[in-house]
């Protein structure tokens, strides 16, 4: 085995992650599992000594059981920690999962139990009644959904084993059958699975991969559904007990075809014809011989007798552990949807404001150009006034007008900034989910408290027109009304009738009346342009000042969605924390159950040295045990439920180590590793069994920390 860096080279020993030699030579050097099991258990005490006496199962469940709940209790103090509404959904179904886990490890009791499963017609209930003596009531009439809620009864024969009958799942409206079902099999040891002979449909995959991924182990009865109601069907099948099972291959391979990509593979497939299992249990001995009832009782027997009260301990845990497990991945996949949604809302806020500060730059530059474009029209009044006429009355009625066509164009103006507002929320809303504007409404111009000030410091200044001016300002545009009333006054009192009256500064200077007219027309238009520009600078301050009013809301809708970002920052951190500190809680966990598995095997040696495990609940574990325990479990397995991979737990082990340490308990030396930063590519001969190969990549994984790649070896980008 060589082990390569980052240039390709090989790496020095004790460098870092870097290991090139196993621990465990004669287990590495050993053709697979089956090898070590040839080693006499008298080679082993020779090697390590007598274990202990074996330890009492009722304690070591119930040691167990307590490790369980104190965990799931302090899972939930975890969850009752997060107090976000955007995962309190979360919270309360996980808390709610964790109780109900509870429940069951104060309501398991020393016997194990069987969850009899199965589709709808597939022959369960007739199964059940023949493996359990019964009458006969629950079997049907060849109608779905016969069974309608869980039996158990004890098996004849089997001391200490209680066979549930469940609903049967794929039927018609089975849904709710369905979750009464996968309910009742939670808190069994093993599942027995009854496959009819003549098909394999969707729902049973379905069911299958929902078994395998809660790790429930699997024994599959395949039953043939062939009637024996007459006397010829019996002799038939008397004569050629086998015939109904001539495809039992098949539907093998297409069972394993669904488990074996999860790394999972039945105990045993035992071929039954349940009909005529319970025909002969009644009193039918030919048929009960050829019913297969016996082999399939042994094959239960067998499993129970190996590694039953390991089955219960690893029942035990998971009424906890697997509320666990789901809620880690859960608030993972949380914490990391709130982080992604975190920083787009950040990027849609800043976005936000950009856009809404640009829409209304761009109506006030509009609402801009209608109010110049509305005083313009009056700066050319001077040439149509009527000098002979009243000046200063022609005056108030020219700026009166303007004032309203001004008016007019502020009310615009303000709509049009709104309405800019409101569109560019909506195309906004199409690229980007985000909440409405806060508080967006239309602004009237009756609240222009600044309009009135302005137009009252006009009016001291010119202690004339005061009462005026203060009339005006109660209306909505009193500020432009009140500069036109200023305006005309000043050219009247200062311009207008000094120039025009009889002996005054014209007739004195001009000699001639054309020139005084001249004149005076020159003199009403520079007065009638500083009033319109009055006008004009007072309503763009307007204006602009309902710019600010707008731009004060976008901004403090700005400011929430920067506000809302930050808190779903700090539910992602926290989610994550959360994960982090259930995930711990697993592992702690984990290794009480590998210890309590090794103890019930007559490891007590094992058991002693567990100190931590990674595990995947019906596939393996991979188990790190100091001292000798390690060496001593790789070259004498025990028999447990799921496989157990030991590597040493010593300190400091390099993550490589312990990742090929993992590797090496199921693939045996030689094979190519490259170790490159956090990710260790190791390329392995071919495998015939798929799943194994996933289920050891994610062990090595957990075990070292890091990201663990296996490839097949002419698949691998060192070897071409």
């Amino acid at each position: 085995m060589r082990l390569e860096g980052l240039d390709g080279a090989p790496q020095p020993e004790g460098n870092g992650d870097v290991s090139t030699t196993p621990r465990h030579p004669i287990r590495a050097a050993a053709k697979g599992p089956a090898a070590s099991t040839e080693v006499s258990t008298m080679m082993r005490v020779q090697m390590y000594g007598e274990e202990g006496p074996l330890p009492d199962r009722p304690q070591v469940l119930a040691r167990l059981g307590s490790a369980a709940s104190a965990t799931a209790l302090a899972a939930v103090e975890v969850i009752r920690s997060i107090t976000s509404s955007e995962v309190a959904s979360l919270c309360r179904a996980t808390t709610a999962e964790l109780e109900e886990g509870l429940l069951r490890i104060r309501g398991a009791d020393a016997q194990v139990r069987v969850a009899l499963m199965g589709r709808t017609m597939a022959g369960k209930s007739t199964l059940f009644e023949a493996l359990t003596g019964g009458d006969g009531s629950r079997i049907g009439e060849g109608a779905q959904r016969t069974t309608r809620e869980t039996s158990e009864r004890p098996i004849q024969a089997l001391p200490g084993v209680v066979l549930v009958d469940t609903p049967g799942v794929g039927a018609k409206d089975g849904h709710e059958d369905r979750l009464l079902a996968f309910e009742a099999m939670l808190g069994c040891d093993v599942v027995l699975w009854v496959a009819a002979n003549d098909s394999t449909q969707r729902e049973t995959a379905e069911a299958l991969v929902s078994i395998a991924d809660v790790g429930k182990p699997l024994i599959v009865a395949m039953n043939c559904r062939q009637g024996i109601g007459t006397e010829a069907k019996r002799r038939r099948l008397l004569r050629d007990p086998q015939r109904p099972f001539r495809d039992l291959e098949g539907h093998v391979a297409r069972l394993q075809a669904f488990l074996e990509p999860l790394g999972v593979r039945p105990g045993a497939v035992v071929a039954v014809h349940a009909l005529a299992a319970f025909e002969g249990a009644k009193g039918d001995p030919e048929l009960l011989s050829v019913s297969g009832l016996e082999s399939l009782r042994s094959a239960v027997k067998d499993d129970v007798d190996a590694v039953g009260p390991q089955r219960q301990a690893l029942t035990v845990a998971d009424a906890c552990r697997g509320p666990l497990s789901d809620a880690v991945e859960s608030f993972r996949r949380v914490a990391d949807e709130l982080h992604d949604l975190s920083q787009l809302k950040v990027r849609a806020a800043a976005e936000y404001l950009v856009r809404m500060t640009r829409a209304l730059a761009s109506a006030q530059a509009e609402g801009a150009l209608l109010v110049e474009t509305r005083i313009a029209a009056g700066r050319d009044w001077h040439l149509r006034a009527d000098l002979d006429g009243d000046l200063n009355k022609q005056m108030h009625e020219h700026h009166g007008q303007v004032a309203k066509a001004v008016e007019s164009a502020l009310e615009e103006a303000d709509q049009d900034m709104c309405e800019a507002l409101t569109d560019e929320q909506g195309l906004f809303a199409d690229d980007w989910t985000l909440p409405p504007l806060r508080d967006q409404q239309h602004v009237a111009f009756d609240d222009a408290g600044a309009w009135g000030n302005r137009a009252a410091k006009l009016a001291t200044r010119a202690s004339f027109g005061l009462a005026t001016a203060l009339i005006v300002m109660s209306n909505p545009v009193g500020w432009v009304t009140a500069a036109v009333a200023l305006g005309g006054i000043l050219v009247d009192r200062t311009v207008v009738q000094p120039a025009t009256k009889k002996g005054g500064w014209i007739d004195r200077v001009l000699p001639s009346r054309q020139q005084k007219v001249l004149l005076l027309r020159e003199q009403v238009s520079a007065a009638n342009r500083e009033s319109l520009d009055q006008i004009r600078h007072s309503a763009l301050e307007a204006l602009e000042h309902r710019r600010q009013e707008y731009l004060k809301l976008v901004e403090a809708n700005h400011r929430a969605q920067e506000a809302e970002a930050e808190g779903r920052l700090a539910t992602a951190s926290a989610s994550a924390a959360s994960a982090l500190n259930l995930q711990s809680l697993v592992r702690q966990l984990d290794a009480e159950t590998a210890g309590a598995v090794l103890a019930l095997a007559g490891r007590g040696r094992g058991s002693a040295a567990v100190r931590e495990c990674v595990r995947q609940p019906g596939r393996a574990m991979a188990v790190g045990m100091e001292g000798p325990a390690a060496d001593e479990e790789a070259l004498f397995p025990s028999t447990v439920p799921e496989p157990l991979h030991p590597f040493p737990a010593e300190a400091p082990v390099p993550s490589a180590r312990r990742a090929l340490h993992v590797i090496a308990a199921v693939y045996p030396p030689p094979y190519h590793a490259v170790l490159r930063g956090a990710c260790l590519t190791v390329a392995l001969e071919a495998d015939d069994w798929p799943g194994r190969r996933e289920r050891v990549q994610q062990l090595a994984t957990g075990a070292s920390g890091l990201q663990v790649m296996l490839h097949e070896l002419a698949a691998h980008p060192s070897r071409g």
